[in-house]
């Protein structure tokens, strides 16, 4: 397991304010990782979210999947575990946020009856990209004063209320025809797969399987591909040794030049200075991908 904490607050805490207890970054690699709600020391209310692989949460006797960009809502002390499952095949990389005081509790309990204890958001969400705002200001030593602290997750807060309140209308489900076409790009990643065979998996013609994915989604099938591509590019140069070809290679892109094209298209770097640039955890720039 590793970690890397963009704060960790251990002052007294106002009655009347929220208050960061801690936020941080971390990837569990084996099934020793996991926390039990009812034996960790402290109190609060905590949402985990995954970058990369897929953990597991179990509350009240029911396990539910954390998959790449879903997070989870957890309250401590509850009924409730979250870990590395055992059938886990990638490391499980997320970040995390945990508060408590104010009006917390109130929130938690609405969130979860909109969104479930797991829920999917986009990594360009504004409750996801305020996150990665707090790790960041964390980081820099920039929430000390805890009326700003307050203020700044009040913000936060206030995003997945805003989310929840339109959530009918802007978070639909996928059609099984294109969350299997989903499913079959995020699992062909490093392969060879043309138009034709993703528009296969979904059984409709290319030109219609395009049509309705773009009106569902907002983006094209390839672009799409693309995106997943450059997000497990990033994961590798954040995480592994690999060269910066084999990274290429691995991810499904036909030369490095092409594959240096299309990352910076996504992130804004080269996938060289992405590299150089995790050495600063708090830069949050791994989920700097443009959709």
């Amino acid at each position: 397991m590793r970690t890397s904490y963009g704060f960790h607050f251990n002052e007294p805490i106002p009655e009347r304010l929220c208050v960061l207890e801690s936020v941080g970054w971390g990837e569990a690699v084996d099934a020793g990782y996991g926390q039990d709600g009812l034996r960790r020391a402290g109190s609060g209310h905590l949402f985990q979210y995954t970058l990369a692989g897929e953990g597991a949460i179990t509350v009240a006797g029911q396990t539910y999947r954390v998959p790449k960009h879903h997070g989870f809502f957890a309250t401590i002390p509850s009924d409730h575990r979250y870990y590395y499952p055992p059938d886990g095949r990638k490391p499980w990389e997320f970040v995390w946020i945990r508060a408590k005081g104010g009006p917390m509790s109130d929130h938690w309990r609405h969130f979860i009856r909109v969104f479930g204890h797991v829920a999917a958001f986009r990594p360009d969400s504004e409750p996801v990209r305020l996150l990665w705002s707090l790790y960041r200001e964390a980081g820099a030593q920039g929430l000390r004063d805890k009326y700003r602290m307050s203020l700044r997750l009040t913000e936060w807060l206030l995003a997945f209320e805003r989310m929840a309140e339109g959530r009918d209308a802007g978070d639909r489900p996928l059609p099984d025809s294109l969350r299997r076409a989903k499913l079959f790009m995020e699992s062909r990643v490093g392969d060879t797969v043309t138009l034709d065979d993703v528009a296969a998996a979904a059984g409709m013609s290319k030109h219609h399987f395009c049509k309705v994915y773009k009106a569902h989604t907002g983006v094209t099938p390839i672009h799409h591909l693309r995106k997943i591509r450059v997000e497990e590019a990033a994961r590798l140069l954040r995480n592994t040794g690999l060269s910066v070809e084999e990274v290429s290679r691995q991810t499904g892109f036909d030369n490095v030049s092409y594959f240096g094209k299309v990352f910076r298209q996504f992130v804004g770097t080269t996938p060289s200075e992405y590299r150089k640039g995790q050495s600063n955890r708090y830069d949050g720039r791994q989920l700097q991908i443009v959709d």
